[in-house]
């Protein structure tokens, strides 16, 4: 993990919980004591005036002097102000060259663009085929004609999404300005959230960048539930978009764009009524609970509470949008015997869905089945 990515760790981890102590931190960002403790050295000198990282009795803490720099930096400030002395804007310079470069490209020309050896270029990819390991995308090398990255067009836009964006600023234009008041009117009609417009901010530009590129979406996003209560503003929002680029986006660009609003359990993403193909998710999560033989559940009761859940969980997975940790380890310990079944869900719906999840969303999971224990009255021991 390269620095600028070590400190965002830090600061997540900070920010989710008051104090963490040194053996937290290590097994967060897994690196030596020693790293961790230079690596805060330097991060209080990149936000010097705005927050600060302090230790207290073996623990430490963040300490926020301006909120409004805080939350520009936890946006990202902090790469896009990193030059190509950071690997890891080098690394996603690297991958932006790749994706939006039909040709073969050079690894020399690679070497000079960003200005270090040809060794250093080598392992910075190395590392950048590391990170894109859960994509199903991949980095090939031809003797005598370069490199160059093959894959779908939704898998290469969620690489710009996770990987490019961060680390380079959208171009000010007139229309990048337009685009900027729309989204604001659709936030303040909506109550969205500051995390779903700053998601949709960058899906939108990414979009848009691709489609003026002719890089387009031409076919439907597997297993893609786009369903969210807000579906007239957002339609207003995709006019305007249409307006200002002068453009006309197909139901794929408008799915792709809309998948922020259907990631994260806010006021935005309340599903009215039940897709009827979130039984194929949740009958084989069920089916694998009845042969462990472990508990008797009421199927109708966690179906009814956990829909909308299951339904923004597989979204998660299509997009690879992993959720912040907000417990820590603390729910596996609270509820063991949850956690277990959550574990065994989360196993059906990798086998279904061909990814792998996030262990955090077994913690979620584990909270709905709780719920579940509870209104039947009792927790259930193992059967005898």
């Amino acid at each position: 993990m390269t620095l600028v990515n070590r400190w965002y760790q830090l600061l997540k981890l900070l920010v989710t919980h008051k104090k963490v102590s040194i053996q937290e931190v290590q097994k967060e960002i897994r690196t030596s004591n020693q790293t961790i403790k230079k690596d805060i050295g330097e991060l209080n000198e990149e936000i010097a005036g705005i927050a600060k990282i302090i230790q207290k009795n073996k623990h430490f803490e963040l300490e926020i002097y301006d909120f409004d720099f805080f939350d520009e930096i936890m946006q990202g400030k902090l790469k896009t102000a990193r030059d190509f002395n950071s690997a890891s804007k080098r690394i996603a310079y690297l991958l932006n060259r790749l994706i939006e470069t039909e040709d073969f490209l050079r690894m020399d020309d690679l070497s000079e663009e960003v200005g270090v050896s040809r060794g250093t270029v080598v392992k910075d990819l190395k590392t950048l085929k590391e990170m894109i390991n859960d994509f199903d995308v991949k980095i090939t090398g031809t003797p005598n004609k370069g490199l160059r990255i093959i894959g779908d067009e939704l898998e290469l836009r969620l690489l710009l999404f996770y990987f490019v964006s961060p680390y380079f600023s959208e171009t000010k234009t007139e229309q990048v300005l337009e685009e900027k008041q729309a989204i604001k009117h659709f936030q303040k009609k909506t109550n969205a959230s500051k995390q779903e417009i700053t998601l949709l901010t960058k899906v939108i530009g990414i979009s848009l960048n691709r489609i003026s590129s002719n890089y387009l979406l031409k076919k439907p996003i597997n297993r893609y539930s786009g369903c969210f209560e807000y579906i007239q503003e957002f339609n207003e929002l995709i006019n305007r978009l249409e307006e200002i680029y002068e453009l006309t986006l197909s139901q794929y660009e408008k799915d792709f764009i809309s998948f922020p609003l259907n990631i994260i359990n806010t006021s935005i993403t309340m599903i009215r009524k039940a897709n009827s193909d979130l039984r194929l998710y949740f009958d084989p999560m069920m089916m694998r609970i009845r042969r462990l033989d472990l508990i008797d559940l009421d199927e109708s009761f966690l179906y009814q509470e956990m829909k909308q859940h299951l339904s923004l969980l597989i979204n998660r997975v299509i997009f690879r949008y992993r959720l912040t940790d907000l417990f820590y380890g603390e729910i596996e310990k609270k509820y063991p015997f949850s956690y277990q079944i959550a574990s065994e869900c989360i196993q059906a719906l990798e086998a279904i869905l061909q990814h792998k999840i996030s262990k955090v969303e077994i913690s979620y999971l584990t909270l709905y089945l709780e719920l579940a224990f509870r209104y039947q009255k009792s927790i259930f021991p193992l059967k005898k």
